[in-house]
């Protein structure tokens, strides 16, 4: 996949979170997804497949945001 292909990939998954389908989000991804999160936050960390992904990124993220008030998420650089 080119580097353009996946950053289309990176908007679509983020621009489906924000209107709220979790299903059309995690559609976009690869089940051999890598995903990686710097930081020192709850989720930085790098999860490895579609299920490790959804099973503990998605629900932490959930479980942290109240969901049913809305969340917009924006991608600021690629």
């Amino acid at each position: 996949m080119s580097v353009e292909a996946n950053k289309q990939v990176v908007r679509e998954f983020f621009s489906a979170m924000s209107d709220g389908n979790l299903e059309g989000a995690l559609a976009v991804l690869a089940a051999d997804i890598v995903w990686t999160i710097i930081g020192d936050t709850p989720v930085s960390k790098t999860f490895r497949g579609l299920k490790d992904l959804e099973g503990n990124l998605v629900n932490e993220i959930s479980r942290r945001v109240k969901l049913e008030v809305g969340i917009t998420l924006e991608v600021a650089e690629l």
